[in-house]
């Protein structure tokens, strides 16, 4: 840290000497070495440089941020652009979810850098790694989704929480993770991803009335599971006082083509609650649409 100080307050002599000293230890960490050949490059010293930097080769995953920023330039500076490309690449997927790290990449138009991962593989781990140690905190980021949904969020989360499903085995745990997905597909418009996890959700729990809401919005595959309405029927039986249901139930019917079965439908539960709300906002879509 010492000699990383003297290359910013200008004691680069001081700093080539003593690095070029350490540089011949078989100890000698990576980063000194390419901070050595950084320094020889700023000089014109391509290829004594690139003699050094080979010596530093390691696990990039490993080294600090800042020397693999200095490795890119050197490579860069010898017109090494493939070489600078690979780094460039593990850097944004190690350090990624760094904002200064991308903006870096880009500011110095790394090669390749217009190819990189929209969303870093760091962001999706960082983040999957925070839910499996809280997964109470998967509803509420879905949920402000749902309220205000940005596509690179939905897209993070639906990475993030499918990585975090393979260390959250509690069946309570299960189910969170199967509505959460289902509901951020919806979002996505991923009808065939919302049905899988939504499917998978109701082996868990056959009546979950939030998975059952989620079928209501996607057309039938009979060869994956049973249909919508089915569902919602029996989630109504379950759930005789969750009004979101029964409008679901009848709307389905609506859009089917079932209008006797949704007015009867309606009917009964006109018959049980004449002034709910919801149930006398269906019957007027109803005679509005007829």
């Amino acid at each position: 840290h010492e000699i990383a100080q003297w290359c910013v307050t200008g004691r680069l002599a001081e700093a080539e000497l003593e690095l070029y000293q350490w540089h011949r230890d078989s100890d000698c960490p990576a980063g000194a070495r390419v901070m050595l050949a950084a320094i020889l490059a700023r000089r014109g010293e391509l290829d004594h440089a690139l003699t050094t930097l080979h010596r530093a080769a390691t696990d990039i995953a490993d080294e600090d941020p800042a020397v693999v920023k200095e490795w890119i330039a050197v490579l860069i500076s010898a017109d090494l652009l493939d070489a600078a490309s690979r780094i460039s690449h593990h850097l944004h997927r190690d350090h990624g979810h760094d904002p200064a790290i991308t903006h870096w990449l880009h500011v110095m138009a790394v090669p390749g850098c217009d190819d990189l991962p929209a969303i870093p593989d760091a962001t999706v781990e960082h983040l999957a790694a925070e839910l499996v140690a809280r997964p109470r905190l998967i509803p509420t980021l879905v949920a402000a989704q749902k309220i205000t949904p940005h596509d690179n969020q939905v897209s993070i989360l639906r990475s993030a929480i499918g990585r975090a499903a393979r260390d959250l085995v509690q069946a309570n745990e299960q189910l969170i993770v199967c509505q959460a997905m289902a509901d951020l597909a919806l979002l996505a418009h991923d009808q065939d991803d919302a049905r899988r996890w939504a499917y998978r959700g109701l082996k868990l729990q056959p009546y979950s009335a939030p998975l059952a809401l989620v079928l209501s919005k996607i057309n039938d595959d009979p060869a994956i599971g049973p249909t919508a309405t089915h569902v919602l029927t029996n989630a109504v039986e379950h759930y005789p006082n969750y009004p979101d249901l029964r409008v679901a139930l009848i709307r389905r019917a609506v859009a089917e083509g079932r209008t006797d079965e949704a007015n009867a439908r309606l009917n009964e539960w006109l018959d049980v609650q004449p002034q709910h709300p919801l149930a006398l906002k269906i019957a007027h879509e109803m005679r509005s649409a007829a």
